[in-house]
């Protein structure tokens, strides 16, 4: 069905014509028995809505990721609309969806950039909502250096052990002189807590 209905779709779309490439997808997506198929033909539509500055494109990227939510190029055209157009809380929606549909999969390196996509985004504002999803991606990804060091940056101060432990595994992840530096930290770190502790006792 495709070589039927792409010659078409095309032609319209280099006419500009954006109702009649409408009305075509709504009369022939029902036709399609292939997701991929129907996705391709929401694809060209959102081609052209863009090209005409049109705000419908952002109703049928979300209708392309309600059947496909691992459709990349649907997910990045969608967060550029929302980010262009300050709907902030609804691109962490997306980045949130992102995450978890990460998690699903199972890949490690996915879930850690997901993670450091949203912690990033949310630290200004959330930054106890930003710890908990880099520790959390930590899990499935222990050794991801960049989870790591925004680990070490964003835990607070005052969590002496989970900071020493994240400290800990960057001196087994860096190399010598890297290394040599982060066990520098650790044992003032370390210091800090015994002097702490100290302080903290009763004379």
């Amino acid at each position: 069905l495709r070589g039927a209905w792409e010659p078409l779709a095309k032609l319209y779309r280099q006419a500009g014509d954006t109702d009649r490439l409408h009305r075509l997808v709504d009369e022939t997506l029902d036709s399609l028995a292939d997701a991929g198929e129907r996705n391709a033909m929401r694809m060209e539509l959102v081609a052209a809505l863009l090209d005409a500055g049109d705000p419908r494109a952002s109703a049928v990227l979300q209708d392309i990721l309600r059947e496909d939510p691992e459709h990349a190029g649907a997910r990045s055209l969608l967060m550029d609309i929302l980010e262009r157009s300050g709907r902030g809380d609804e691109v962490l929606s997306l980045l949130r969806e992102q995450l978890l549909a990460a998690e699903a999969r199972g890949v490690a390196d996915e879930v850690a950039a997901a993670a450091l996509v949203l912690a990033r985004r949310l630290h200004a504002r959330a930054p106890d909502d930003a710890v908990d999803i880099v520790t959390n991606a930590l899990l499935r990804a222990p050794g991801h250096r960049e989870l790591l060091y925004a680990a070490r940056d964003w835990i607070p101060a005052d969590d002496f052990d989970a900071r020493a432990d994240i400290i800990e595994r960057l001196v087994d992840l860096e190399p010598v002189e890297v290394a040599a530096a982060l066990a520098r930290e650790l044992a003032e770190h370390r210091r800090g807590l015994v002097e702490s502790t100290r302080d903290a006792q009763p004379v």
